[in-house]
């Protein structure tokens, strides 16, 4: 079993008793970027709306969703919204393989360490988190399956800007 998955079924009610909900603001980080060209933060989108997106290569609805993403941040880029990927494998080969097979236009980061997922609370493999152009989380969701890109572009519509 991956080691971080371990950490996630060892430690999930610990880190699910602190995750970040609805109605807080979003803990900041800073990561590298998954194609090593320097690093993001999410301030550096700060005003816009994000949708901040945990995966890894051996999740499976990671293979569904981080397209589904792709196709909401290439319509609504343009009226503020955008889509930040943390990779979570420990060997950065798995996640390029993965990454030619699901390629995505959107800002992919890397946290092999797990920093960030544990700031945030993340206990499901992939969890996403969308916050608002104030920096607050307005929807977690938890897992994906076909069709909850749906749910996420009528959470989204009303955060954009015209």
């Amino acid at each position: 079993m991956h080691k971080l998955m371990t950490v996630l079924l060892l430690v999930g009610a610990a880190w699910g008793a602190g995750a970040v909900g609805t109605g807080q603001s979003a803990p900041h980080f800073t990561l590298p970027r998954l194609d090593a060209d320097g690093q993001l933060s999410l301030a550096d989108y700060q005003g816009q709306v994000v949708l901040i997106d945990f995966w890894a290569s051996w999740c499976g609805p990671c293979r569904l969703s981080l397209p589904r993403y792709d196709e909401l941040y290439q319509e609504f880029a343009g009226q503020g919204f955008v889509v930040l990927a943390i990779n979570l494998d420990e060997d950065l080969s798995e996640a390029e393989r993965f990454m030619t097979q699901y390629p995505v236009s959107y800002p992919m980061l890397r946290d092999a360490e797990g920093a960030v997922p544990a700031q945030y609370g993340l206990t499901v493999m992939p969890t996403a988190w969308l916050i608002d152009s104030e920096g607050e989380v307005v929807w977690v969701h938890a897992g994906f399956r076909r069709g909850d890109e749906q749910e996420l572009r009528e959470r989204l519509l009303p955060l954009l800007s015209p």
